[in-house]
């Protein structure tokens, strides 16, 4: 049975409004599984196109990659988190993230050029959970004016037009609902799910 990861990244790939509000709360369960996805896990993207009942291969990759890189990998996220763990994981459970990350942050792997510069931080990560120490996030520059990294938190929908049925959107919109009710507070979640509604209002 899929697990709600994988339901949260779908969602946010059609929702990005969802972003804030993931990035406040606890990862959902199935981190392994979308991991495996992120790495380009063969086996488990089949077995996971099978159990959705998907037939767009890019989709899938595509919205476990941008939850990846908005949700697990922002910047303001503590260590553990950014190995796609919580603070009670193991040592072992954050070792086998570390590499399944370095897998799908590798050069060769499609899915972006902003994958590269993203191996020093969970390499930086994965130094502070082993010494046991927490990890500060970069001070933010001042003036106001956003870098290019900080560019690339800025919420957008992964697929417009023809790319997604309306079908599929609220689909995955109900999935949304569905993860908030495993992980979100409503309040946030009714809010963010309104914005969706508005803007999918014809």
């Amino acid at each position: 049975m899929a697990k709600p990861a994988v339901f949260a990244a779908l969602a946010l790939g059609t929702a990005p409004q969802l972003a804030p509000v993931m990035r406040r709360q606890a990862l959902p369960d199935g981190m392994g599984d979308l991991l495996c996805v992120f790495a380009r896990r063969e086996e488990v993207i089949v077995a996971m196109m099978a159990e959705l009942e998907m037939d767009d291969r890019m989709m899938l990759t595509d919205c476990v990659d941008n939850f990846i890189q908005k949700v697990v990998l922002h910047p303001d996220g503590a260590p553990h988190r950014m190995l796609a763990g919580t603070a009670s994981s193991s040592r072992a459970e954050l070792r086998g993230h570390l590499k399944l990350l370095l897998d799908g942050l590798h050069p060769d792997k499609t899915g972006g050029s902003w994958k590269a510069a993203y191996a020093p931080r969970v390499i930086a990560a994965w130094r502070e959970v082993s010494q046991g120490r927490g990890l500060v996030p970069a001070a933010r520059p001042a003036g106001g004016h956003r870098t290019r990294e900080q560019l690339a938190w800025i919420a957008q929908p992964l697929f417009q037009g023809d790319r997604i049925s309306a079908r599929r959107r609220i689909g995955w919109t109900l999935a949304a609902v569905l993860v908030g009710a495993l992980v979100l507070p409503w309040r946030a979640l009714e809010r963010a799910l309104f914005e969706v509604a508005t803007r999918m209002a014809p």
